[in-house]
């Protein structure tokens, strides 16, 4: 085996929502592969500035960050080496949508706002997600980086099936997130991989979600949660032990990476 990197997806994988915390193991796993030489990124759908709010970057020194599941690259430093927007024509679209039909859209990152006023269902998804209240506002026109929309009715996400080159993922239940089709977590993880000059497969990932099924597929090692998606858990190698166990650690010891 010659894995050179390890990315761990956020939610559900390296944070663990049932206990609301990093699991003590995880931490120590991810810094015994940077004693071995071993690069370490989290690979998140979440802008870094919403990944912030988990304080996960103030837990180790990662070697680069994929934020918004593949769309923003950055390194070390945690400045930006590669990013894909939406186009115009999509933000116009989603947007548009959203407001003829009195949907919530909940845009993240640089610019954070909420288009409707709250719900106990948008209440729900940001304690969930453990994010603060956004400001209340229309879209002004801004290139955001990650947007979903919060409803819990299905026919309200298929309105948004027409927007070319436009794709969902379910984040919840009752949210899509809304990701262009060339993008992805291994799209993002590639570009990394060529930043850091190793092969660009050349990397294991763990994963629970439906936007890590591309990095689950590509890597050299694809590691499910046992709390994962059953979809994801198809599309790993391995599946280890949910996020509130020490699953993390053990697989690695398992792989002799640690």
């Amino acid at each position: 085996m010659n894995v050179k990197a390890v990315f761990f997806d956020i939610d559900g994988t390296f944070f663990d929502h049932t206990t609301n915390q990093v699991l003590p193991q995880t931490l120590a796993a991810c810094r015994k592969l940077k004693d071995k030489g071993v690069k370490v990124a989290l690979c998140s759908g979440r802008p870094k500035e919403m990944a912030d709010q988990l304080q996960v970057f103030d837990m180790l020194d990662w070697d680069g960050y994929v934020g918004c599941a593949g769309g923003i690259v950055m390194d070390e430093h945690y400045e930006i080496i590669d990013q894909i927007d939406y186009t115009q024509t999509q933000m116009e679209q989603m947007f548009g949508i959203a407001k003829e039909h009195g949907l919530c859209m909940h845009s993240f990152g640089k610019y954070e706002f909420m288009t409707e006023p709250m719900t106990p269902l948008v209440a729900k998804l940001l304690d969930e997600f453990h994010l603060p209240v956004p400001e209340i506002r229309d879209w002004r026109g801004e290139t955001v980086c990650a947007v979903s929309v919060i409803s819990e009715r299905e026919e309200d996400f298929r309105l948004f099936e027409g927007i070319d080159h436009l794709i969902q993922t379910a984040s919840a239940p009752y949210c899509r997130d809304f990701i262009r089709d060339d993008v992805n977590k291994a799209v993002g993880i590639r570009s990394l991989m060529r930043y850091w000059q190793l092969p660009e497969t050349a990397y294991l990932a763990f994963g629970d979600s439906l936007n890590d099924l591309e990095m689950l597929r590509e890597a050299q090692v694809g590691v499910a949660m046992g709390n994962a998606h059953p979809t994801a858990k198809e599309a790993a190698d391995i599946v280890c032990a949910p996020s509130y166990e020490p699953g993390i650690w053990q697989t690695l010891e398992e792989l002799h990476l640690l």
